[in-house]
Parts: C-alpha cells; structure tokens; sequence
C-alpha cells in the first residue's frame, strides 16, 4: 500500500483477514487502502471491524469518522472522531475530521475550535479549511 499498490495490498490484506479473522492490524491497513482508493463503504465496513476487534483501538474510530466525512455523511462521522480523540488526544487528524464535519453541519464555532486544536496539535490544516472558516470567527 505505501508503494502505491493498492490491489495487490487489499488482496495480501485480505488473505490475512482470512487466516485470522481477528487480526486487527490488517483490518485497519485495509480499511485505511480503502480509503486510499475512495472505496469509502468498504472502508467502512473495515474500520467496524476493527472496532469490534479492539473497542480501545483509537485508530478504529478515527478511520470510521473519517470515511463518514469523505462520503459527505458528516453527522454521523462526530461520535466515532470524539471517541478517537477520547481515547487518544493526539490523534491529530480526528480534531482536523471534526472541523470538517462540524463545518458541514453547519456548527461553526465547534468547526473553529477542533480546527484550531488541530493546528495546536501540529496538523497541518489546509489554507483552504482556515479560508472557509475565516468569516466564522469572532
């Protein structure tokens, strides 16, 4: 998958999957593939699995939140980004997602404030996001 390869990655994911049903890296590495390609529900489908795997996973809920935003189902991607961010504060990217989905329903000031805790984590959050926002601030 880091090298581009993302159907041959899905397919060595996969057969691992297959010998161990349970093995909740390869779950993650999927899901995240997934991603990659913009097979979102599959992603999906993954990152549930993963959680059902390790419920104390962060990196489960994050990759669930974040293909909710990438499909436009913003609404549904907060609990799962809140509950990566509950269970572990430096996952940057989960307060980036919760910027964006707050955004996207229209919640501005919670827009501002998880993007702002994203640029206070180090994300690098796009110039395009701060721009959007800009109006929102007070």
């Amino acid at each position: 998958a880091n090298q581009g390869k993302y159907g041959k990655a899905i397919l060595d994911y996969t057969q691992a999957i297959t010998i161990n049903p349970g093995y909740l890296k390869a779950c993650l590495n999927r899901g995240r593939t997934y991603y990659l390609i913009k097979e979102y529900a599959k992603s999906i489908l993954d990152f549930k699995r993963a959680i059902e795997i390790d419920p104390f996973d962060p990196r489960g809920y994050s990759g669930l939140g974040s293909s909710y935003c990438a499909m436009g189902n913003s609404k549904e991607a907060i609990i799962p980004l809140h509950k990566a961010i509950e269970l572990n504060p430096d996952i940057t990217v989960a307060y980036y997602n919760l910027a964006l989905a707050y955004y996207y329903t229209n919640q501005y000031d919670l827009a501002i404030r998880y993007c702002d805790k994203a640029i206070e984590r180090g994300y690098k959050v796009s110039p395009e996001l701060l721009g959007i926002l800009r109006p929102y601030r007070k």
